[in-house]
């Protein structure tokens, strides 16, 4: 059983906010990861797993980098500029590792999965 007094600090597994309640705490269904109230409305139980992979892989956490005047739109239009910006050219063989890597970046800037893939939809029309 998990309980927050004053000796133990629990964070959320994905956006790093310390968890003052312990009615606040929440556990995914098939995993020991905790999170808050708030990225528990926010992520369906697969998408946590989802992001605290990717957190575990690439490091950082949800909203790190979240910045309010910028739309999904034009986080993932940064994202890909910077990408051929680079001079790689887009290859098939790497679209699971730039997908992977891209999605990372838009849970940096707290943009949630459900928003990051209606923005892949808005960007591919």
């Amino acid at each position: 059983m998990v309980t927050n007094t004053g000796d133990i600090t629990v964070k959320c597994g994905l956006c790093h906010k310390e968890i003052k309640e312990r009615s606040e705490i929440h556990q995914g269904q098939a995993s020991f990861i905790l999170v808050c109230s708030e990225c528990y409305i926010l992520f369906p139980n697969e998408e946590i797993q989802i992001a605290f992979k990717l957190f575990i892989a690439y490091g950082g956490y949800f909203g790190k980098l979240k910045t309010p005047h910028l739309s999904v739109n034009e986080i993932l239009k940064k994202f890909l500029l910077e990408y051929k910006s680079k001079g790689k050219k887009f290859n098939l063989k790497d679209i699971e590792k730039f997908n992977l890597t891209l999605l990372h970046r838009a849970l940096l800037y707290g943009i949630t999965i459900q928003e990051y893939v209606q923005g892949l939809e808005i960007l591919s029309k």
